[in-house]
């Protein structure tokens, strides 16, 4: 499931449930005429490895993410803050209703 945690899917796919935010988060995804729906844990990694701008907002998630997903109990809703937080910090941050969402 993940290239991120090789060999733990079955986990993963466990915790899902439980890694969803209460709302998406919506970030700018490749060109500027695209965007994504970023609604648990999982997908907030996903998008923050694709990301070339690296600030201190993008480490904090990061690290948040991939500690929930090894296990750690992190409420899903602090790592959607600082997902974000890291998303407006590179000017990814888009509103809910700016375009159509992808699942790439």
């Amino acid at each position: 499931m993940s290239a991120l945690l090789p060999g733990k899917a079955g986990r993963l796919n466990h915790t899902l449930a439980r890694r969803r935010f209460y709302s998406p988060v919506y970030v700018q995804a490749g060109r500027p005429d695209r965007r994504y729906e970023v609604n648990h844990v999982q997908e907030a990694a996903e998008q923050l490895v694709k990301w070339s701008k690296r600030g201190p907002g993008w480490h904090k998630a990061m690290i948040l993410c991939l500690s929930a997903l090894e296990g750690d109990p992190i409420d899903p809703q602090v790592i959607r803050k600082a997902f974000e937080a890291a998303a407006k910090e590179t000017g990814m941050l888009l509103r809910s209703d700016q375009g159509n969402a992808s699942r790439d």
